[in-house]
């Protein structure tokens, strides 16, 4: 199976555990844009279209995917993502929109600088949507806990498929099992999670299972 076919089948997955249906662009319209902006997407972020590119998870949280009709170069980088109050947007540099897995920078309509976000596309989509999910849940909270407990949860949870190696010490990483999320932030002194399971009784066993003590959201 190639990574292309992996990242798709993650995407039914993950959407599958959730009790999120599948909904998304047809290749048709993709194709489209892809005229329109005269180069073609890089596979993973056309597979994201095409599956989940209209579901809740992609279009109604923090990190939103813009349609395809949105799609536009703004200081020779395609941008495809906005976080949901504008603050900062996500895009492709336009040299790299050739590559099967290229880079993902952050910058903002405001300015012309960009900087390095993500090594990998499929990473920070694979990422993004388990964000969506926990920013989105009813079965969700927070918390800080220590360098230790971390260290736990890591092996006792696996780490998401197509995790890249981080470009800052506090990038996200990500574990998942089931209907369990966490959204962890390492720190100087610990890390800051989110975390979602499918109802409240399994967060509340969650906080439980590993000594958490969870701030519901």
């Amino acid at each position: 199976m190639t990574e292309d076919e992996q990242f798709r089948t993650y995407l039914r997955e993950l959407c599958e555990t959730l009790g999120v249906e599948l909904s998304g662009f047809a290749p048709a319209e993709i194709e489209l844009i892809e005229k329109r902006l005269e180069c073609k997407l890089p596979p993973s972020l056309r597979d994201y279209y095409e599956l989940v590119g209209k579901t809740p998870l992609a279009i109604e949280s923090s990190q939103r995917l813009n349609s395809p009709s949105q799609l536009v170069v703004e200081n020779c980088h395609l941008v495809y993502m906005v976080e949901e109050q504008g603050v900062c947007v996500y895009g492709i540099g336009q040299d790299e929109l050739g590559a099967n897995d290229p880079q993902v920078f952050q910058g903002s309509f405001d300015s012309a600088e960009w900087y390095l976000f993500s090594r990998s596309l499929r990473s920070h989509l694979a990422t993004t949507i388990c964000w969506n999910s926990v920013y989105i849940s009813r079965c969700g909270g927070q918390s800080e806990i220590s360098d230790e407990q971390f260290r736990v949860l890591r092996e006792s949870l696996p780490v998401l498929p197509f995790h890249a190696a981080p470009v800052d010490p506090g990038d996200a990483v990500v574990l998942w099992s089931g209907k369990t999320i966490v959204v962890g932030f390492p720190k100087d002194d610990g890390c800051l999670i989110y975390v979602r399971t499918g109802s409240n009784e399994e967060l509340k066993a969650f906080g439980n299972e590993y000594s958490i003590g969870i701030d519901w959201f």
